[in-house]
């Protein structure tokens, strides 16, 4: 691996990026049409949790594809199949056709091949990039989707008032273009023909065997186990606080759509700025027990805050640290895995990875509303202490929900920066660190 990778990667960044950029686009434009249509906020929902649920659930299969199979060649027949998805959408729009269930069987197929490409993507970083480049590269990987998010509803909302919806799709297969263009530029190693023969299995490899496979390699590193456990806890604290930051941030603005719209704009600038910041530094070299810590801090500023904060400048403050943290863990998260697991393993151990701390966060996103709407809201009441720190109804159970949660992460991540498994995971890092040699890309 040469510093010509990092090159190579950063022809096929570009045009990945592009190609999220108006994903994000397109998402925007459908959810605004299917709510228009519908008016249902279920059906809106369940938009959503479609492409999740499908592409959580085949994320193992995905991975065993990702070892198996050419990387690149993979990214390339999602983004084909991405495209038709795209081009299904604007020919039934067309036609005048398009209804919210075919929006629901595009977002299965859709999200089934986003988690192939994603572990394709994911594990093609650890193909390219040198390790002295690798967290760089993780942080470039983690600016899409911030950016994504501040940029596409702008963009869509100017795009829908002119073009219509079909008009967005069309801008939308116009970045797959892009990305796949840029992705056939793009030099990439066959991870096979360069895998370990002291990591070949004993007997023949099986689907099933691949299927469980990264579960199995989690369970035997009890540094792996205790990230995982982070950031089930993690996603569980992102579930609720997605799932509650903007109705509480209306509840306690008087449904103001500006005070909304500053905290959004906060939230997203948070992201984009982290992420940034993690594409220009190599983070540090206790990069476990950072994540960890890391992971305490951003529970305390971002969710805690949130529960507590009454005032425009607190939201918007707590959104932006709250968004501004999990890009900066995220990437040193990322690289640690890619340091422990072989480049040749890294889709099915990934894969597993993405199931088994993604779990908790349909549970967040679907559980906290409901939760919120019953019992709880009716257990803060008018004059208690809770109401005066909280506030009342359901303004209050929605800041004790953001609140708990966040408390539990905060615990969780104290333990896990005090854990010998990861202090161990550091020393390690650090001692391969000490014996490559550096590289400096021009």
């Amino acid at each position: 691996m040469s510093q010509d990778g990092y090159r190579q990667f950063r022809i096929m960044w570009i045009g990945q990026f592009v190609s999220l950029l108006g994903s994000g686009l397109g998402w925007f434009a459908v959810t605004v049409w299917a709510w228009r249509t519908s008016g249902s906020a279920t059906q809106f929902a369940l938009l959503t949790f479609c492409s999740f649920a499908t592409g959580l659930l085949l994320s193992p299969l995905a991975g065993a594809l990702a070892d198996r199979l050419s990387r690149k060649a993979l990214m390339l027949l999602c983004d084909t199949g991405l495209a038709l998805c795209s081009t299904a959408l604007l020919g039934l729009y067309a036609s005048g056709q398009l209804q919210v269930w075919h929006l629901m069987v595009l977002a299965v197929l859709e999200g089934a091949l986003e988690s192939f490409h994603w572990l394709a993507y994911s594990a093609l970083v650890s193909d390219l990039v040198p390790d002295d480049r690798r967290s760089r590269a993780n942080g470039l990987v983690a600016l899409g989707d911030p950016a994504s998010e501040v940029l596409a509803p702008a963009a869509g909302g100017v795009l829908l008032a002119v073009f219509s919806l079909g008009g967005v799709i069309l801008v939308d297969l116009a970045t797959y273009l892009v990305g796949v263009c840029a992705l056939l530029m793009t030099q990439v190693p066959d991870h096979r023909a360069g895998a370990d023969p002291k990591h070949a299995p004993a007997a023949p490899r099986t689907l099933r065997s691949d299927l469980l496979f990264g579960f199995r390699y989690i369970w035997r590193s009890a540094p792996l186990r205790a990230l995982t456990g982070l950031f089930l806890v993690m996603n569980l604290v992102g579930g609720v606080a997605y799932a509650l930051n903007l109705p509480l941030v209306l509840l306690r603005g008087d449904d103001s759509s500006v005070l909304l719209g500053t905290v959004v704009a906060a939230g997203g600038t948070g992201g984009v700025l982290g992420a940034l910041l993690m594409s220009v530094w190599q983070g540090p070299r206790a990069r476990a027990r950072f994540v960890a810590l890391g992971m305490a801090v951003g529970c305390a500023l971002g969710p805690m805050l949130m529960a507590v904060a009454h005032t425009a400048v607190l939201l918007a403050a707590a959104a932006f640290l709250a968004a501004f943290v999990p890009p900066v863990i995220n990437t040193s998260y990322q690289t640690l895995w890619q340091g422990e697991v072989p480049s040749e393993q890294q889709g099915r151990v990934f894969g597993a990875r993405r199931v088994l701390t993604q779990i908790t966060l349909p549970v967040g996103l679907l559980g906290s509303g409901p939760l919120v709407d019953s019992a709880l809201g009716d257990a803060i009441g008018e004059g208690t202490a809770a109401a005066d720190m909280l506030g009342a109804g359901k303004e209050g159970a929605a800041a004790l929900a953001i609140g708990m949660v966040a408390v539990v992460g905060v615990i969780a991540a104290c333990a896990g920066a005090l854990a010998p498994s990861l202090r161990r995971l550091d020393h390690a890092s650090a001692a391969r660190s000490a014996a490559e040699p550096l590289t400096h890309a021009p």
